[in-house]
């Protein structure tokens, strides 16, 4: 769960505390947080009622109503949240790699996988389509997710500029690695639910980034 979400929970249960109409959609999209990132590897994908997630944030069941019109709507809200913190991860871990453009290549890939390594049942939440009913209803969450999920599409996008795949469309080198990473995560945290143990590069990385030339190397 990320530093924004934890303050939305509450320190101890028992009594119901108020939440301020501001905050009741960041608390809410907290607990479903919460009730995600506990739930156990390989398990079923938990359910995310709004009944559930008001019981957890410390507001009464009405409450949600205020924000959300079915769960779907809050499973929306989620996703949205999640692909600002797979931004966010990508982004710490670009920020602490070296110069070298190879590492820092690398660095925004190992983000996406830490990512979902960490969080792996809103990482399948995020590329799933059980939301879709609620798209039209929530537009907000919509617009968050294309802002987001572009922050961190961005990230590759800049990573990959120095390099290119001789005789081949600069574009094609983003939507490689972008799929790479995708079907890497989704083989071991989508499916079994947790990833394998990931140290150092994604496998297939390496060997694709021995293929590259720099953009400014010639030929």
């Amino acid at each position: 769960m990320d530093k924004e979400s934890a303050a939305f929970m509450p320190r101890a249960k028992g009594r119901r505390r108020a939440v301020p109409d501001r905050d009741l959609r960041s608390a809410l999209v907290a607990a479903a947080l919460r009730i995600l990132d506990e739930s156990p590897p390989g398990a079923r994908a938990p359910a995310l009622s709004l009944r559930r997630c008001a019981r957890l944030a410390g507001v009464s069941h009405a409450a949600p109503a205020y924000h959300f019109r079915s769960a779907a709507g809050l499973r929306l809200a989620v996703m949205a949240r999640g692909h600002a913190m797979l931004a966010d991860e990508m982004r710490r871990h670009l920020e602490n790699a070296a110069a070298d453009p190879r590492a820092r290549l690398v660095a925004v890939c190992e983000g996406y996988v830490a990512f979902a390594r960490a969080h792996p049942a809103l990482y399948k939440l995020m590329m799933s389509d059980s939301a879709d009913a609620a798209r039209k209803a929530d537009p907000r969450s919509i617009e968050e997710i294309g802002r987001e999920g572009g922050r961190s599409y961005a990230l590759l996008q800049d990573a990959c500029r120095p390099f290119r795949l001789p005789g081949r469309d600069p574009r094609d080198l983003e939507v490689m690695l972008w799929s790479l990473l995708h079907g890497y995560v989704s083989l071991f945290c989508e499916e079994s639910g947790a990833c394998m143990p990931f140290d150092g590069p994604v496998p297939g990385i390496a060997a694709l980034l021995s293929t590259l030339e720099m953009v400014d190397a010639g030929g």
